[in-house]
């Protein structure tokens, strides 16, 4: 029996069967780990891609509204022929197709859009094979235009390296290699830093930016911008 999903109440059910192998089509190169999605399983080429217009992806592109959590947005974007999902402070997932309307993300999580009886889509689903399926209904907003990388002086980048304690036993350490600044939160991977400002970062794999607070020329804190969240951590002897 098909399962149904409303836009505020998810549905729970039990773990979803494992299609037969089909191929993943990396419409996105690789993830956030920087892996290269392979494309394999060709004996369902055929039934998972029929119907499925590569070159009509900006149907999907959109904001979709988060109906459990206030303030949260999934965001469809594209670069390319690259598919991206991303939630309001979350990583940003390559979209690998599996067939029409039909995509999955690196771990395995299906998600799927639903098209009104005009052909357009109007919602997202996200399905991770337990718990609930999750529906966000397409909105009229506008993504948020991307960040934009500038030159700074290479120089700038040594006051801001260090340690800052964003919660007890939970550290950003902040470390150079060259012209490029990374971050790497504890127990966390290790996440390149891109300048918006000489005091101002952002990453581009998670959406999230810090501001760097300098006092005689160096760094002295930090302050975290997260899902909505502005969290500062002084950094420590």
């Amino acid at each position: 029996m098909p399962r149904k999903t409303t836009a505020g109440a998810p549905v729970a059910r039990t773990r979803r069967p494992r299609a037969r192998p089909r191929i993943g089509l990396a419409l996105a190169g690789g993830g956030p780990l920087g892996g290269i999605y392979e494309v394999g399983a060709l004996l369902a080429l055929a039934d998972s891609l029929e119907g499925l217009d590569l070159n009509d992806l900006d149907a999907y592109v959109g904001v979709y509204l988060v109906p459990e959590r206030s303030g949260v947005r999934r965001i469809v974007s594209r670069d390319g022929e690259t598919l991206r999902l991303q939630r309001t402070g979350g990583d940003l997932h390559p979209l690998l197709a599996v067939g029409p309307d039909a995509f999955e993300i690196a771990d395995g999580t299906a998600i799927r859009f639903a098209r009104g009886g005009d052909g357009k889509v109007t919602a997202l689903l996200v399905d991770q094979g337990v718990g609930p399926v999750y529906r966000s209904l397409r909105t009229d907003e506008a993504a948020p235009p991307p960040l934009k990388e500038v030159a700074i002086d290479p120089a700038a980048l040594g006051p801001l390296v260090g340690v800052y304690a964003l919660a007890p036993g939970f550290d950003i350490a902040v470390t150079r290699e060259g012209d490029h600044l990374f971050a790497q939160a504890t127990g966390q991977e290790r996440l390149e830093l891109f300048p918006e400002s000489p005091s101002r970062f952002f990453f581009k794999l998670v959406d999230a930016q810090i501001d760097f607070v300098l006092e005689g020329g160096r760094a002295v804190s930090l302050v975290l911008h997260q899902g909505g969240r502005n969290l500062p951590a002084p950094r420590k002897p």
